[in-house]
């Protein structure tokens, strides 16, 4: 079986952002080895929706340890927060070992807490809808306001599931 470390790298990806072609450096500006990425859970299969933003996070943090040289074992310090209850196995999204698999309970205090104790330093989160009666689809991520097109990343090689868009809602 192989693994995200070996069958991964940046030009696996196709990165637009703006509606440019972009890099991952792009995408995460001013990342590095040592960024500690958060990611906010509240239904089953929420992660989906940023699974391919994940695997970039995670290709580049491997980009980086390639660079050392090779002979490394080392998984990226990422988590998921699960609000309420389990909401599923991100094992292969290399969220590992499973205690970096947070469930916390549904109160903000305890969320905060949670990724305050994990020194998260890159959060993703999907808003939260609003509490109208005619409101949109909540979004993965939060869609900035403005007239610039959206941000888009996608695998390179075929994939039957379609590419991640900023601002779609799931």
């Amino acid at each position: 079986m192989m693994h995200t470390a070996e069958e991964l790298s940046s030009p696996a990806f196709a990165v637009r952002v703006g509606g440019r072609a972009a890099t991952l450096e792009d995408l995460f500006p001013g990342f590095v080895e040592h960024d500690r990425l958060g990611v906010v859970v509240r239904q089953p299969c929420g992660a989906v929706g940023a699974s391919t933003l994940i695997l970039a996070a995670v290709t580049a943090f491997y980009d980086a340890q390639r660079a050392k040289g090779d002979g490394f074992f080392i998984y990226p310090d990422y988590f998921l927060f699960h609000v309420g209850t389990r909401l599923g196995d991100h094992g292969m999204l290399d969220v590992w070992p499973a205690h970096k698999e947070v469930v916390v309970p549904d109160e903000p205090e305890a969320l905060l807490r949670a990724i305050n104790d994990r020194g998260i330093t890159r959060l993703w989160s999907k808003t939260a809808p609003r509490r109208r009666r005619n409101t949109n689809a909540s979004r993965w991520p939060a869609r900035a306001t403005g007239s610039s097109p959206p941000s888009y990343i996608r695998p390179r090689a075929a994939s039957p599931i379609p590419p991640f868009r900023s601002g779609e809602a799931m």
